[in-house]
């Protein structure tokens, strides 16, 4: 995960403030599946999220952060393409983190320029920071837009899950395993793990 500054990110572009809206608890299904399509195919069954995970809890005002959650809709079809989180701590420094289908070509612009004007709603002096995420498909795409527009990684992150290294051990019903969507045969770790014991 890398956190990359982009206060100086404000390019002049309109957008249909339609397009927009605040995000509903009852879109956390379409929220969920979105992010869990945008995944890289082999990350998908580690960083998965559900739709718990994307709804508003009842002790959200005791959170030590704001969050402020839309969704963008396709003009013709009303379908939710994008969801867009900004979070802060201290209403100083904010975080934008987007969630886009791998479908639907979004201007990057547009949501920045969004994510901006929401803010100064709230704040007039703020520094924004994008979330980049390299194991998303869109990652690399709005890795090199802010590389483009002179901007750097000031923060990294290391995501771990305590199933990446999940492995299949019933070696009677099959002699591979898979990690991380790698195949490997068994026989030669079955060997290593009795020289080991």
């Amino acid at each position: 995960v890398k956190h990359a500054g982009a206060i100086n990110i404000y390019v002049n572009i309109s957008y249909n403030k339609k397009m927009f809206r605040t995000f509903k608890n009852s879109d956390a299904a379409v929220i969920s599946n979105l992010y869990n399509e945008e995944l890289l195919p082999h990350f998908r069954p580690l960083l998965r999220k559900d739709t718990r995970e994307f709804r508003d809890g009842l002790f959200r005002g005791l959170s030590y952060y704001n969050e402020y959650k839309y969704v963008i809709s396709d003009k013709k079809y009303k379908n939710i393409i994008a969801y867009i989180s900004i979070k802060t701590a201290d209403n100083k420094n904010y975080i934008l983190d987007i969630t886009q289908s791998s479908w639907e070509n979004i201007s990057i612009d547009i949501i920045i320029n969004f994510a901006n004007d929401q803010i100064k709603k709230r704040n007039k002096k703020y520094t924004l920071f994008i979330k980049t995420k390299r194991y998303i498909q869109n990652g690399e795409k709005l890795e090199q837009y802010l590389l483009e527009k002179k901007q750097e990684c000031v923060r990294n992150q290391i995501v771990l899950t305590n199933s990446s290294a999940g492995i299949i051990k019933n070696t009677e019903q099959t002699k591979k395993f898979t990690v991380l969507n790698q195949f490997y045969g068994g026989v030669g770790l079955i060997n290593k793990s009795r020289f080991n014991s």
